[in-house]
């Protein structure tokens, strides 16, 4: 028989188990906790059964402060998501943005931080089914962690998947849905094992739909495409700010079905998500993108990265609707 352990030290195993740096205190049952004392059970159900939605946010630290990028938009996303999925969870733009608030004056961070807002079952239930009289209850959780630069470099080299995209029919496409992103890791897991940066993953008619935590934009013949709205690829908050300050400078981009071949002979492939940030694309399943040799970024990627900064620096007009300083 396995010896009982009365002494087991959740303290240590925390400590040891942790690969990003989370901050102090966390927003757990309705309240900022010590990050080691929001815990939950083995048998919780979104643990067992990945029952929850979440988002990802970014902070940045300028002049003793942080500012957070597109805070409502987020907001928007996550709280459909929750409707999505049926979860019945609900909390106002003003009560999401005083626990942001919060958490960055109790935690007082000095660098670039990300938030992971996320709603959850922490409840012990067996079976992965939705209780009919209503009483499962699904709550709110948000951490915050030091993130500068989640990508490896600027200019990745990406294989594309051949572990395809779920449709909206099997799970939805529009949510961040916290189960649904062993489909991300098993992509990863074949890329990374390949000696890739990252993938680009398919669709079930074999268009290419986003790369693996992230969305992309083409060009292609000076044509600036994203991949069709209902082909499967997230509402992405940065590919959409991306597209929006791109076609301030005069571009248009347009909505398409993307296929392999239009990857490979694509002038430039600009990769862009909240952790990702603006990255380009040096090759494609070892297809060298674009005319610099994939050594740096082209035109179109470095005017984005220019201006997403002027964003975050506050030289932009849009700088001001986008960014919430705290």
């Amino acid at each position: 028989m396995i010896p009982i352990n009365e002494d087991f030290d959740l303290d240590k195993l925390i400590s040891e188990k942790t690969t990003i740096s989370i901050y102090p205190y966390i927003f757990f049952n309705n309240q900022l906790v010590p990050a080691k004392k929001a815990v939950v059970s083995v048998a919780a159900h979104s643990l067992q059964y990945g029952t929850s939605v979440f988002a990802g946010i970014r902070g940045y630290y300028r002049d003793g402060a942080i500012r957070v990028l597109r805070l409502k938009d987020h907001y928007k996303r996550l709280m459909n998501a929750s409707k999505i999925l049926g979860f019945g969870f609900h909390i106002s733009y003003e009560g999401f943005e005083d626990i942001i608030s919060s958490l960055i004056k109790v935690n007082k961070p000095t660098d670039d931080i990300y938030f992971r807002p996320f709603i959850f079952c922490d409840e012990t239930r067996l079976g992965p089914k939705y209780e009919r009289d209503g009483s499962m209850e699904f709550v709110l959780s948000i951490y915050m962690c030091k993130l500068g630069d989640y990508a490896p470099k600027i200019g990745l080299n990406l294989k594309i998947s051949s572990t395809i995209k779920y449709s909206d029919n099997s799970i939805s496409t529009k949510a961040k849905v916290g189960g649904s992103y062993i489909n991300s890791f098993i992509a990863s897991y074949e890329a990374i094992a390949d000696g890739y940066d990252d993938v680009l993953v398919m669709d079930n008619s074999g268009f290419i739909v986003e790369a693996n935590v992230a969305n992309i934009l083409v060009v292609y013949k000076d044509r600036l495409m994203v991949p069709i709205l209902c082909s499967g690829a997230l509402e992405g908050i940065t590919i959409s700010s991306v597209k929006e300050l791109l076609e301030m400078e005069g571009y248009k981009i347009s909505e398409s079905f993307i296929d392999r071949s239009t990857i490979y002979c694509a002038s430039e492939l600009v990769v862009a998500g909240t952790a990702m940030k603006i990255c380009y694309t040096s090759t494609v399943d070892k297809r060298v993108i674009g005319n610099e040799g994939g050594t740096k970024p082209g035109k179109v990627a470095s005017l984005a990265m220019q201006k997403f900064n002027d964003v975050i620096e506050m030289n932009h007009q849009k700088s001001k609707e986008w960014i919430n300083i705290f």
